[in-house]
């Protein structure tokens, strides 16, 4: 059973910390989604491969298996002998099983050699993809050595701005890089109860549900997350774009399975109810989009449409839609080609 912060749920909830106990399990989180996918989590991709080591609490003296994720080392640091494990983060997500308190870790030999191998291999053209040379940074520039770290940072933060919804994605975001799904399903669920339009936040539960199979739900996050394109400026327009491609190219994917029963695009009621002026007097303009499932760059010219003036950032030769998207008054519509 994997731990939770306790601190997490307080956050959420606004609950004493005395009426929590000291290790809640999945039960405890609030809302539906932590729960559906904590019983699917198996079938959620992880970012990183898994990578276990026994590992020491300090805390409580009692040893346990955890993963720690991916090993990022940083041979810019130059920390004294005793403290040679400083020079590595690991991305994983992990608290003692025993006392539940994190980051207080007397890490193994076995893992300090794990740091020796991925230096010495570094140049090597045998790749170990559970340790690789540099660093992890949180949005704000902060270093954290375990994802606990990182965590208590954020919500520190939060308990600043608890209503800040980009930046409860930041934690989800978090979450996922540590291999914890239903902690990022919590807090993503969460961060929509105070911005239903959070981009980030629809894109990440659409992947999650298309990936366990609950397709309706999946196709409803990803149109939410078309919807809010035109007003998202937190991410650079070229990935921008190719982020909403790929939530685009899942839709197609889920409309095929579901034998086009589940719509491909977001219905002009939600268009009209997510705030965008179509007006009275629309036209029809006709489109001819090639799309190809799992060809990304086939979806670049139906993002570029629900970037609205974003699209504008794109440097304009790398620009994919070729008619204007400002036509006052007109309503697009597509075509679409399968292989």
């Amino acid at each position: 059973m994997a731990q939770i912060n306790p601190r997490l749920i307080q956050t959420i909830t606004k609950k004493p910390i005395d009426e929590l106990p000291e290790s809640p399990t999945v039960s405890k989180l609030p809302g539906t989604y932590a729960k559906l996918i904590n019983r699917n989590k198996d079938k959620i991709e992880s970012r990183y491969p898994d990578n276990f080591f026994m590992v020491k609490c300090k805390s409580c003296e009692r040893k346990g298996k955890y993963n720690v994720g991916l090993i990022l080392v940083n041979v810019d640091q130059k920390p004294k002998k005793a403290d040679s494990d400083k020079i590595a983060q690991t991305t994983g997500y992990f608290r003692c099983k025993h006392c539940n308190d994190a980051g207080n870790w007397e890490m193994p030999v076995e893992f300090n050699i794990a740091i020796l191998a991925g230096m010495v291999m570094h140049d090597s053209p045998i790749e170990d993809n559970r340790c690789e040379l540099g660093e992890y940074r949180l949005f704000d520039g902060s270093w954290h050595l375990y994802c606990s770290d990182a965590e208590e940072h954020l919500l520190n933060l939060l308990n600043e701005e608890p209503n800040n919804a980009y930046l409860w994605t930041r934690l989800a975001n978090l979450y996922f890089t540590g291999n914890r799904p239903e902690l990022t399903a919590c807090v993503l669920e969460h961060a929509l109860s105070i911005d239903r339009y959070q981009t980030e936040a629809r894109y990440t539960l659409g992947s999650f549900f298309h990936q366990i199979g609950e397709l309706e739900l999946a196709a409803e996050h990803y149109k939410y997350m078309l919807l809010s394109a035109n007003k998202y400026q937190k991410m650079n327009a070229v990935d921008f774009r190719h982020f909403l491609a790929d939530g685009l190219n899942d839709l197609f994917l889920i409309h095929l399975r579901s034998n086009q029963e589940i719509p491909f695009l977001p219905s002009i009621e939600s268009m009209e109810q997510a705030g965008l002026n179509l007006g009275n007097d629309r036209k029809i303009v006709e489109l001819d989009f090639e799309l190809f499932p799992d060809e990304l760059e086939s979806f670049y010219p139906l993002a570029e449409m629900y970037m609205g003036s974003l699209r504008n950032r794109i440097p304009k030769r790398q620009r994919r839609l070729t008619i204007s998207i400002n036509q006052k008054g007109k309503k697009k519509r597509h075509k679409k080609r399968r292989k």
